[in-house]
C-alpha cells in the first residue's frame, strides 16, 4: 500500500523500458560522501567509490539492451546517461513523452528496475566490507532526454561536474 502523501516522481503515460535516452542522477542518504573526494578538480576515488564504478560499469552485463553513456562518480552522488535501445534496431530515436501505455516501473528491463539493481550491487558488496555503511536516498532523479541539443547539454553538464562541485546543490559544504 503506497504511503499517504507520495510524489509521483515518474512521468505519467511513460513506459520507462521504451527506447529513449535517460539522464540519471542518484545520490546517498543525507548527502554522505561515500565515494571519495575531489582535489584539484579531479576526482578521487576511494574503495566505496570504485565499487561504485564497477557496479556501474557492469550495469551492461545484466541488460542486453542498453548502452551506458557519459557518467561520472562524485563524493555522494552519481551522474549518467543510459540508453535503452530495441534489440532488433540500435538506432534509437530521440523521444518525446507520449501518451503510451505505462508499465510498472519496475519492468525488469526499465529503468527504475536497472537503477534498483545498481544501487542493491553496490550497497551489498560496500556493506561486505563494512556492514550497514552505504545508505542511498529512497529514490533517483531522472530526464527523459528529448533531442540532441538536451543530450549534449547533459554530457556537459556531467563532464564539468567535478570542477564545478563547489557549487553543486548536492555539496553539503
Amino acid at each position: 500500500m503506497p504511503f499517504k502523501n507520495t510524489k509521483k516522481y515518474r512521468l505519467k503515460k511513460w513506459d520507462y523500458a521504451y527506447n529513449g535516452f535517460y539522464s540519471i542522477t542518484i545520490c546517498t542518504y543525507e548527502k554522505m560522501e561515500y565515494f571519495g573526494k575531489i582535489n584539484n578538480d579531479k576526482m578521487e576515488l576511494n574503495w566505496c567509490g570504485k565499487i561504485a564504478m564497477e557496479n556501474w560499469e557492469n550495469i551492461i552485463t545484466h541488460y542486453n539492451n542498453i548502452k551506458l553513456h557519459d557518467f561520472v562518480i562524485m563524493p555522494n552522488h552519481i551522474h549518467g546517461i543510459i540508453e535503452i535501445f530495441d534489440k532488433k534496431n540500435k538506432n534509437t530515436p530521440w523521444r518525446v513523452p507520449t501518451k503510451n501505455k505505462t508499465l510498472s516501473p519496475l519492468n525488469k528491463n526499465s529503468i527504475s528496475s536497472i537503477i534498483n539493481h545498481f544501487k542493491g550491487a553496490t550497497t551489498n558488496k560496500i556493506n561486505e566490507i563494512k556492514p550497514n555503511y552505504l545508505k542511498w536516498q529512497p529514490r533517483f532523479h531522472d530526464h527523459i532526454i528529448r533531442n540532441e541539443k538536451d543530450y549534449i547539454n547533459h554530457i556537459i553538464y556531467i563532464e564539468n561536474n567535478v570542477k564545478n562541485y563547489e557549487n553543486d546543490r548536492n555539496n553539503i559544504k
